[in-house]
């Protein structure tokens, strides 16, 4: 019935039971004001996507035990739910782009299957402390709402003033999750997005703690109003990638959890000298390139396609210089043995750029590329990418090139390079510069950071073999 003008009252006769019916598609029926009981008590999909004009849903639609995806994405007019929801098998909820949707109903504690719920660019600004009764939800998409705060639990005497009174003002005290008597916090977490609400302010340390997401992977901040990342985030032990771009508040960003891989921090001008330096260190200790530490990373680093670490410039430190060998150009060439495999390059990125790329060719042959795209303001970034590099058929000497170097529009780049074998070992690598720019040394410190910009980044990696390998989609969901 999808995209049909459809009078729904007509169809679902009140009091009569559709005991066989399992999946309702109603995508796009703009006639949908009110979506009543559907007396399908076996249902287990139910798509009202982009009904446009669809305003309030029933209350019994929230106690249909066998639902167990429900899709109102799009539903731009939408602002009634049911006060409370008790879909026990219930995996999917999806309420994306819901712009006048402010108020996410209670969580009943058997509703523990819920895997993913995506509240993209949804008008809500407050969430129930019992969304933390969803101890089997995994990715958690919030990015772009109304969103001022993230709870973290409450009491039962709280939870029933909730319940009771839908206005009841939310208390976010992390200490009360000590009061729930089944599972609390996020145990199943991994993927956490509340990147595009600037009503995120300051009290993160009110909930980022590693309790509460003993297993998080990713987590995005970006483009909010936050001014300090807790020391908390170094316990944190499975997360890999954060994105923070766009936080222009930003000031502090502690020593992360070893097991990170990817740190955006574009256009956070005001983060401190300290943090970007630390930054730096970090990460050239977990590749291995910092002195002493080589031979450790080179056997228990794993290198992966989307890793990468940006952020405003800072004075590139000598141990990534490698021997002072640098270059202004858009190429760098060089001889590795048989058992060479992890490739790290530091690109110091101008201002004003909106994408920059180079390629990865291996004995002659074009095998992938490695890219960043956003846009910068007055002021140079440094892009720290890295990751393993496969050759096919090696002999006892194989030319790597990095070429094709570019940015948008076209600005002269500062290229270091650092290259590891299997075995940690340093390779000598020769740098050259294109035809349109003078080859230079550069030892002088990059000007210091930043006041304004604008724009998120995205860095990828892109396999002209078609690896497999994919960069995490922040809004695919996945």
């Amino acid at each position: 019935m999808s995209e049909s003008n459809i009078i729904l009252e007509n169809v679902v006769k009140q009091g009569f039971l559709y005991e066989n019916l399992k999946m309702i598609s109603l995508q796009s029926c703009e006639f949908i004001t009110k979506l009543p009981d559907l007396c399908c008590p076996n249902l287990e999909e139910l798509d009202l996507a982009d009904c446009k004009n669809l305003i309030e849903v029933h209350e019994s639609i929230g106690f249909l035990e066998k639902l167990k995806v429900w899709n109102l994405s799009g539903c731009s007019k939408l602002q009634i739910l049911p006060s409370t929801l008790r879909l026990k098998s219930l995996e999917c909820f999806k309420l994306c782009f819901c712009k006048r949707l402010e108020k996410f109903p209670n969580i009943h504690p058997e509703m523990n299957c819920l895997k993913v719920l995506d509240l993209r660019g949804s008008g809500i600004r407050e969430l129930p402390s019992s969304l933390s009764y969803l101890t089997g939800l995994d990715n958690l998409m919030l990015n772009d709402s109304k969103l001022t705060n993230f709870p973290v639990g409450a009491n039962k005497s709280q939870m029933q003033e909730e319940e009771d009174i839908p206005s009841a003002k939310l208390r976010l005290a992390c200490n009360s999750f000590n009061n729930f008597s089944g599972p609390t916090g996020f145990q199943n977490v991994t993927f956490l997005m509340l990147s595009g609400c600037p009503g995120i302010k300051g009290g993160l340390d009110s909930w980022m703690q590693p309790d509460y997401f003993p297993v998080l992977s990713f987590l995005s901040l970006s483009d909010t109003g936050i001014d300090t990342i807790p020391e908390s985030i170094s316990r944190f032990t499975t997360l890999e990638h954060l994105y923070l771009e766009d936080c222009k508040n930003l000031r502090h960003i502690p020593r992360l959890p070893q097991s990170i891989k990817t740190v955006d921090a574009q256009n956070c001008y005001q983060l401190d000298t300290q943090s970007r330096s630390r930054l730096l260190n970090q990460f050239g200790e977990i590749l291995g390139i910092l002195p002493n530490t080589i031979a450790q990373a080179a056997t228990s680093f794993k290198f992966e396609s989307h890793t990468y670490l940006i952020l405003p410039a800072i004075e590139i430190p000598k141990w990534l210089k490698f021997n002072h060998h640098q270059s202004v150009g858009n190429s760098v060439s060089f001889l590795v043995g048989p058992k060479f495999s992890n490739l790290v390059v530091c690109v110091a990125i101008p201002s004003k750029y909106t994408m920059m790329r180079f390629d990865i060719f291996i004995n002659g042959e074009k095998k992938s590329t490695r890219y960043t795209e956003g846009a910068i303001g007055n002021y140079d970034h440094v892009w720290l990418t890295y990751g393993e590099v496969y050759i096919s058929n090696p002999s006892e000497e194989n030319r790597i090139e990095l070429k094709n170097a570019s940015v948008v529009p076209r600005n002269p780049m500062h290229l270091w390079i650092n290259v590891l074998s299997t075995m940690g070992k340093k390779i000598q690598a020769v740098l050259e510069s294109d035809a349109d720019c003078e080859e230079e040394a550069i030892d002088q410190p990059m000007l210091d950071v930043p006041k304004n910009t604008t724009c998120p980044a995205l860095d990828g990696f892109e396999s002209d073999s078609n690896s497999g390998n994919e960069a995490p989609n922040p809004g695919d969901g996945k």
